[in-house]
């Protein structure tokens, strides 16, 4: 039980942290994310190209060069991935929001105790 409680302030702690340093420096951070998906991409599609040529896979080789194609298309076009970013947040916290709404509601039918702090949470 401790361990688990533990666990939750020690993520909710690191998780509080990078969100405040997205808050103050987002082009920063949103900037470094990129470029490490950038380099990520193009050392994945030369591992599967080089894995190709070993054993003539040809899933490897689709996915060599998927993996260069899409590096390609994030040096080119960067604000799309922002943008598909922000949405996808947005519409995640719309979710949550709704989800915390509905568990609100279903507290208050079964008659619970603290259901509004559960809420606020």
């Amino acid at each position: 039980m401790f361990y688990d409680v533990a666990m939750n302030f020690v993520i909710g702690t690191i998780l509080m942290v990078a969100g405040a340093i997205m808050i103050w420096i987002p082009n920063r951070v949103f900037t470094w994310i990129l470029r490490a998906s950038i380099l990520f991409l193009f050392v994945n599609g030369a591992v599967l190209f080089i894995r190709f040529l070993k054993n003539k896979k040809n899933k490897d080789f689709f996915f060599s060069i998927l993996s260069i194609a899409f590096m390609f298309f994030l040096m080119n076009f960067r604000y799309i991935p922002q943008w598909i970013l922000r949405v996808n947040f947005g519409g995640y916290c719309i979710l949550c929001g709704t989800a915390c709404f509905i568990q609100l509601v279903i507290d208050k039918i079964n008659h619970l105790k603290r259901k509004f702090f559960n809420f606020i949470f």
